[in-house]
């Protein structure tokens, strides 16, 4: 990810921002070219996804975290944040048009995630299973994403045994798709087709960072079903008189039940907060807060902000670093070797061999932490 909303133009700093599963990579490139990379550009952090620091990172000038997604436990916590995340810079053509606001239902439930344990897929079938055996229909849309690790793997194959347990006469109301992370994702159009024929987004999981799934869901007016006690930001914006908000998972299918025995309440609803998930205002609060805190002072320089397409920016997936520089896949600067060209690319430097030796050599010895990893996933893919 690693982007520049201000470049450096010789006078006056430019602006950085690095996510935080990056800052890792960054603190090990060396003080010198930190020091260097400082005098050049103020250094923001993104914070994706739940973080606890013990300590304010050292080299952060700044914080762009929703609120409840950044914990600093110890410290003066006095650097400046920018309550946003990911799923504040929404594109206006996730919006739901009007034309289509009368278009039919096919799906009470819909979820969409990945096989990550924490996402609690296996739990959200497992509701639906209850539903079946009290004679409850309903219908359901999940779009499961996974990748080859063990873990999603393992936790993949839970998921199916369990939906094949549910009766033919209600599986067949539910529609399940499965999408590698090595293909193509659903087509822009195909996905907002599948948000205005639902009624509801099921967001179960343990903890995230501000789920943007739950933004594109309420921007298509689909009513929230959130478990309370998911670590992060996504319940910041939820309406209280609306939306469902569970706080034992055990109890999810009562929730469910609920909302379909309620459903026609809901059947012209409205969502009362999507301006805040809006790209056009979270953009200004950004210029705003750059300017007022002085990391750049002239207003005009900020105003290509306003131009620019911050949909994915921040979260990584824009794929505008070169591959020695970035993963292909998430477009973040994931090792210590690719963190080192980075760094070297903006300050024009060339990287030395000694500074390289020392990047693949931390690089290495992470491969043999791999293993911890495994073993780690395979507990969560087998308990939860």
């Amino acid at each position: 990810m690693a982007y520049v909303l201000v470049e450096n133009n010789g006078v006056e700093k430019g602006v950085l921002v690095f996510k935080h599963s990056e800052y890792r990579f960054l603190s090990s490139v060396g003080d010198d070219l930190i020091k260097n990379l400082k005098s050049n550009y103020h250094i923001g952090l993104y914070i994706g996804f739940f973080s606890v620091f013990e300590y304010e990172p050292e080299y952060v000038d700044f914080f762009i975290a929703a609120d409840n997604v950044l914990e600093i436990k110890k410290g003066d916590k006095n650097k400046p944040r920018l309550p946003l995340n990911g799923f504040n810079f929404i594109n206006e053509d996730l919006f739901n048009k009007n034309e289509d606001i009368n278009k039919v239902k096919k799906y009470d439930f819909l979820f969409v995630g990945n096989s990550q344990t924490r996402k609690n897929l296996l739990k959200l079938v497992k509701a639906f299973r209850k539903l079946s055996e009290k004679g409850v229909d309903f219908s359901a849309f999940i779009i499961n994403r996974f990748s080859d690790d063990f873990e999603q793997k393992s936790y993949l194959k839970r998921v199916r045994d369990e939906i094949n347990k549910i009766p033919h006469n209600y599986r067949k109301g539910i529609k399940y798709l499965e999408l590698s992370y090595q293909g193509d994702m659903l087509p822009k159009e195909m996905m907002s087709q599948i948000y205005q024929e639902s009624r509801s987004l099921v967001c179960p999981s343990l903890s995230e960072g501000a789920a943007r799934v739950v933004a594109e869901a309420a921007l298509n007016d689909l009513v929230i079903i959130s478990y309370s006690k998911m670590k992060g930001g996504t319940n910041n914006h939820l309406d209280e008189e609306s939306d469902f908000i569970f706080s034992d998972l055990d109890l999810l299918s009562e929730t469910l039940e609920e909302f379909i025995y309620k459903k026609n309440k809901y059947k012209f609803y409205i969502s009362k907060n999507k301006k805040c998930y809006s790209q056009v205002e979270s953009k200004k609060r950004l210029v705003d807060f750059l300017f007022d805190n002085g990391f750049c002072k002239e207003r005009r320089k900020l105003e290509a902000i306003l131009k620019s397409d911050l949909y994915n920016a921040f979260s990584g997936h824009k794929n505008i670093l070169h591959e020695s520089m970035s993963n292909s896949i998430s477009d973040e600067v994931l090792s210590h070797k690719k963190m080192l060209f980075f760094v070297s690319s903006k300050l024009e430097k060339r990287v030395d061999w000694g500074r390289l030796s020392i990047s693949f050599f931390k690089d290495f010895m992470a491969f043999f932490r791999k293993p911890i990893v495994f073993i780690k996933g395979l507990v969560k893919a087998m308990v939860r």
